[in-house]
């Protein structure tokens, strides 16, 4: 067991476990490459069957509704602050659908710049149907109207445990309700600096358990669960005080410092309960 001690610990860590889970696990599957074998991921996600993984090599990539249709993996080589999916706000990132999917993963990439359609949820990642796993992603910079739109991941299905969140960042998102993480199950993410417009909600309706959450507001309706979550479950959730995370270690005093842990501008009291574990 090892103790995430900061914030690049969720997707450092993360990457090269599920670098070591691909490798196992496909071995009777095929590996598809982009862009050695494809110049797209729409296009590597087309010619995949059921189990591939498609491997993202580091860079940017201009893609938008990507549709993933069968079971199969996405996954970057470099982590995700080197492997870039960029919607520039043409459209969605990823729409996961298929009654019949249990096992599809998205690992490592950074998704940013969707675009959530008025009147849905959903911006970068849009579960239809079927299960989905999310790890070691950066989901940011996720937009949609003010008045009505949902959050930067959708979830359709009944069953709030069909998609998984795990190890991942959600930062500087908007969206008029739900700017954070909605009807889903979370593990170990980060989740602030991101706005609403009617409503923020970090975190509703979620299973979640060992995540960080600061920073999150904006709307007009008033609700205790801004900067946490609205229905669901919550364990071993931290909200880190706005007062410690204006300031670095090196600017708080040391009385202070001694109390906090401090890692490139984000604090947290070592007081807290809040641990996340990868196992």
């Amino acid at each position: 067991m090892k103790t995430i001690k900061s914030i690049n610990d969720v997707l450092l860590i993360g990457t090269a476990m599920a670098g070591l889970t691909t490798t196992i696990t496909s071995s009777h599957a095929e590996n598809i490459r982009v862009p050695q074998d494809y110049a797209t991921i729409q296009s590597a996600v087309n010619s995949a069957n059921a189990g591939d993984t498609v491997f993202v090599s580091a860079g940017t990539y201009n893609e938008f509704n990507i549709e993933i249709t069968k079971n199969l993996s996405i996954s970057s080589l470099s982590g995700p602050t080197n492997t870039i999916i960029d919607m520039q706000h043409n459209g969605r990132g990823f729409i996961v659908t298929g009654a019949t999917l249990t096992n599809v993963s998205i690992i490592g990439v950074t998704i940013q710049n969707a675009q959530i359609p008025y009147y849905q949820g959903g911006g970068a990642i849009y579960v239809v149907s079927g299960k989905c796993r999310i790890s070691r992603c950066i989901i940011q910079g996720t937009s949609g109207a003010a008045d009505y739109s949902g959050g930067p991941i959708g979830n359709q299905n009944t069953n709030v445990d069909d998609v998984l969140i795990e190890n991942c960042i959600i930062r500087n998102n908007f969206a008029a309700n739900n700017a954070g993480i909605g009807h889903a199950a979370v593990s170990n993410c980060w989740v602030y600096g991101n706005a609403g417009g009617n409503n923020c909600i970090a975190l509703a309706d979620c299973n979640a358990t060992n995540c960080t959450v600061y920073g999150n507001g904006g709307g007009f309706l008033p609700n205790v669960w801004t900067t946490g979550g609205g229905g669901g479950k919550l364990e071993k959730l931290h909200r880190l005080e706005q007062s410690a995370l204006a300031q670095r270690s090196t600017d708080l005093p040391t009385s202070q410092r001694q109390l906090l842990q401090c890692d490139g501008g984000l604090c947290r009291d070592r007081k807290s309960q809040f641990r996340p574990i990868v196992g």
